[in-house]
């Protein structure tokens, strides 16, 4: 009768509900486990209950199957159960029993399936929302990164003909119009990183596994490598004026300095020369810089070629960027603007050159930092460079009281946390601020930052 049954015109109707964009497959194997079951009922007999086993068809086809396959299981397994207990013979003393034992399966089936598709509706909605998250995510983090791109590329160059400028003889008031413009500047630079959310990421992001790379000739460990002919780099960047700003900063190298406006020409050229070292500007033309970083890297270990230092320069300040940068295969990572001295600094770490001359001051290699304080010691020189940015607008607003102030503090705690340094800075800004020497102030302020931005820090 079951067999009768699942070639009847009924079961043609219930087949029949799954069409386009449907899976009949899941209703046709549905209804074949609820065949399944019914068999087994009819075997087993009286003696055995397998009304439970007629929900495993149901919560199939409720899981995995559309509203109205459900529909079809849910009536399908009622008719199959009906057809076994009529093939198992009179079990009731009333057809009304029967009858309302079948109501009551079918409804119980009913109830399942419609607790199962919306439990199962409910989570592929959540999948969705979170997909569409993930999605709007990317799409948000792809914006950022433009919008970094296009705000920072031209800062870098504004903030670095300041920098030059600087370093040119200026009269007092043309030194006072510079602080105001680098003041303002530095104001700007940090709206910007406040409005892309990047609170989070430091603006020189810090360099990873910087040592010594090709063309030094030392082997004795704490020998200063020394080279034996100028070193050679690869300036890898597409916006014009940051390519001179670069160079001119690197001047004072005296390396042998090549150029290339493309990821693709950078590629190009490392495969054609060797160099000790590249700065790889990120987003570019053709080929960006990761992409060409990857090459380089891929080339490099196909022709057993030591991997050469690479050091991203990118105007972007987040760090899903920074992350890919190391993933790519970059030694380092600057973030734009690029300042001079920060440049120089970690140039002249990658190639292990010996620290250049600074005006006016000796930095320590090394300061070495009490344990017990070392949880305060960042917190400690971010609050000098937070100091330093307050005495540059009070110079520019002529308010000497607040530089005088604040550089007493540096002057007053430098000391204290092994930064002998910026003490005796903080002291020449406080005697400079006395005098309302803004020429002088200006010196000693940039002086400081040079300091901040190379001395390396040993936590004993």
């Amino acid at each position: 009768m079951l067999l009768a049954f699942a070639t009847s015109p009924f079961m043609a109707a219930l087949l029949h509900q799954s069409g386009p964009g449907r899976r009949p497959w899941v209703l046709i194997a549905g209804l074949a486990m609820a065949l399944g079951v019914g068999l087994l009922d009819v075997v087993t007999g009286v003696e055995i209950n397998l009304a439970l086993l007629y929900l495993l068809p149901v919560c199939f086809v409720a899981w995995y199957g559309e509203r109205a396959d459900s529909i079809s299981a849910v009536l399908f397994c009622g008719a199959v159960w009906m057809a076994a207990e009529y093939c198992l013979g009179p079990q009731y003393s009333h057809p009304a029993i029967f009858l309302w034992n079948a109501a009551v399966r079918i409804g119980t089936f009913a109830l399942v399936a419609v607790l199962l598709g919306k439990l199962h509706a409910t989570l592929q909605s959540e999948r969705n929302a979170r997909a569409t998250a993930l999605e709007a995510t990317r799409a948000k983090s792809e914006f950022l990164a433009k919008m970094s791109h296009e705000l920072r590329t031209p800062l870098n160059a504004l903030f670095g003909v300041a920098d030059l400028l600087a370093e040119t003889r200026l009269s007092p008031e043309q030194a006072q119009y510079l602080e105001m413009f680098r003041v303002e500047g530095e104001q700007l630079r940090r709206l910007i990183n406040d409005i892309l959310d990047s609170t989070n990421v430091a603006d020189n992001a810090p360099l990873a596994a910087l040592g010594p790379v090709k063309g030094p000739t030392a082997e004795a460990p704490g020998v200063q490598p020394t080279y034996s002919r100028p070193p050679r780099l690869l300036v890898v960047e597409d916006y014009h004026f940051n390519m001179m700003l670069v160079l001119r900063f690197l001047a004072e190298l005296g390396a042998d300095i090549d150029k290339a406006e493309t990821g693709r020409v950078a590629v190009e050229r490392v495969q054609a020369s060797e160099y000790d070292l590249v700065l790889m500007d990120v987003q570019m033309p053709e080929m960006d810089g990761l992409a060409a970083t990857r090459s380089i890297r891929s080339w490099e270990r196909a022709h057993g070629r030591p991997a050469t230092p690479i050091i991203a320069l990118t105007a972007s300040v987040l760090n899903a960027e920074r992350n890919q940068c190391f993933a790519a295969g970059c030694t380092g990572f600057i973030a734009k603007p690029v300042k001079k001295q920060e440049l120089l600094a970690a140039v002249r770490r990658v190639l292990n050159l010996p620290a250049g001359p600074v005006a006016g001051t000796n930095p320590p290699a090394k300061v070495r930092v009490d344990p017990e304080i070392a949880s305060l010691t960042p917190r400690f020189l971010e609050a000098v460079r937070e100091g330093l940015l307050e005495i540059r607008r009070a110079s520019a607003d002529k308010n000497m009281e607040i530089a005088i102030r604040r550089a007493h503090q540096i002057a007053g705690t430098g000391g204290s946390y092994g930064f002998h340094e910026i003490s005796e800075l903080g002291r020449k800004l406080e005697t400079a601020a006395k005098a309302g020497d803004s020429v002088g102030l200006a010196q000693f302020l940039t002086q400081l930052e040079t300091y901040l931005a190379t001395v390396e820090i040993v936590y004993e």
